[in-house]
This record gives C-alpha cells, structure tokens and sequence, in this order.
C-alpha cells in the first residue's frame, strides 16, 4: 500500500458510510409515515442526517487528494529502519495499525497488533487497555523485524524482541505517573537505561534524549514542509530519526511509540 492507496480506500469507506447513513435515515422516515413508530422524528432522523453529511464531506477531502496525487506510479520502499523521516498514518484497529510512510508516500512497513481477529472489535477500550498486547513491526514485505510484548494493567510497559525473538531493549513506566502523564524508561537489550521519557499525555511534540542529553528522535504533528502537505494531511505525525542511532535502536524507538499510542484512533 502507498498514501494513495490509503487515501483511496479512505474515500471508499466514508462513501459507503455516507450512503448507508443516509439510507437508514430514509429508512426512518419510511416507517414513520408507514406508523410503524411513534415519536419525534427529527429527533432520529437528524444526527443521522448529520453524520451522513459529515462523512460525504471527508469522501470529497480524500477524493481530492487522490486526484492531487495523480497516476505517477507509486511502489512500497524497502528503507524502513535507514530512513530519517518517517510519517505515522493510523488504520481503523481493535488496538493498533500503524502505518509507516516516508515523505515521498511510499509505504515503510507498519506496526499492528497480532491480535486482529473479528472479537477484537467488541471489546471495550476501557478493558482492552487493560489486556497484555502482542506488536509486531512489519516491513513493507511483510516480513517481521522485531515483537513488543507489553503487560497487563494501566502501565504501557514493553519488552521488545528481535524477529529472532532475543530481548533488544523495553520500556519500563513510572506507574505513578502514567495516568496523567508518560514518564518512564527506554532501556537497551542489557537493561542499561538510555533515554528517559518525560511528556504530558498528549503527544503533539516529543523529543527523545538519551541520559546523556544526546537527542536520538523526534515526534511531531501539526507541521510538515510544504511539499510533503501535498501528499499527507497537515495533521499526520512525523517520527524524525538522528542520524548516530543505528537499526536496533530504530526498532526500539519504534516500540516505545507503539507502547504510548495504542488505541489511537481506534
């Protein structure tokens, strides 16, 4: 999949809903002149009306940057863990489906959850945050480069394996604080602690320090070069890599973002 591909099964699924939105309206409408119910009718008819509207609405802002995109070919790219800027796009999920693009909309890979079985859906966010969860870091092959277990509870703590399933590093989160904000620790593979994370709740800018200040990564949203905007939403986060960190530490930065942004975008 590359950004055009996304943005086009994107318009596809908002016409769809827009239509089945605005035919259940009818639908309504339909039964109450047949009296097969009695009540106010806006009161049904309305919020369905607008929730119709508001998806054709998001139909026609994708519609529109597929035709911005053109019909230039576009191919996955094969630089996942070598690239410096990477753009984070999030996929309807039980818990996570994160795709990775680089700034020209050529798909990296994506991190998920192992997890994507139908019942998956019917879980409540409130007990599903709570569940053990099982990542995994896919390139744009398909093939698994790396696995991030995280534990049950409130925490988001992380062990993260390789494909060879030896242990690389992990996050370990300050209990304490973790439901106001994200504090806690990324270590590397021997347990040595190397950056210490220290955020409000909600991700809009986070730069990634090791415990000797040297700043590794990156993750921003709400600004991006002019010429990315054309292919990407103004709103899409980049992950911005240094470029003295090497391809295990990408992956472990990889994992961290997977442990804190889970049930984004659900």
């Amino acid at each position: 999949m590359n950004i055009r591909e996304y943005y086009q099964k994107t318009a596809k699924a908002c016409f769809c809903v827009a239509w089945i939105s605005l035919l259940l309206a009818i639908l309504f409408f339909v039964c109450h002149l047949l009296q097969l119910f009695e009540g106010d009718l806006l009161i049904f008819v309305i919020p369905i009306i607008i929730f119709s509207v508001l998806h054709f609405f998001y139909f026609r802002i994708y519609d529109k940057r597929v035709e911005r995109l053109g019909d230039k070919p576009m191919q996955t790219s094969g630089q996942l863990l070598s690239i410096d800027h990477v753009l984070v796009v999030f996929m309807p999920a039980p818990t996570l489906r994160m795709l990775l693009f680089d700034s020209k909309g050529l798909l990296l890979g994506e991190v998920r959850d192992q997890n994507m079985r139908w019942f998956m859906w019917l879980i409540p966010n409130v007990v599903s945050l709570l569940l053990p969860k099982r990542f995994i870091l896919l390139d744009s092959d398909g093939q698994v480069r790396a696995k991030y277990h995280t534990r049950a509870g409130l925490t988001n703590s992380m062990t993260i394996y390789n494909a060879d399933d030896k242990i690389i590093g992990g996050y370990r989160e300050n209990w304490k604080d973790s439901l106001i904000k994200i504090k806690g620790i990324i270590y590397k593979g021997n347990q040595s602690e190397w950056i210490a994370v220290e955020s409000k709740a909600s991700l809009y800018s986070l730069q990634l320090k090791t415990i000797d200040k040297k700043s590794v990564a990156s993750f921003q949203e709400g600004w991006m070069p002019v010429e990315w905007a054309k292919r990407f939403e103004l709103n899409t986060p980049i992950i911005t890599f240094s470029s003295i960190i090497n391809e295990q530490e990408r992956v472990i930065i990889l994992g961290f973002l997977a442990a804190v942004l889970h049930h984004r975008d659900h």
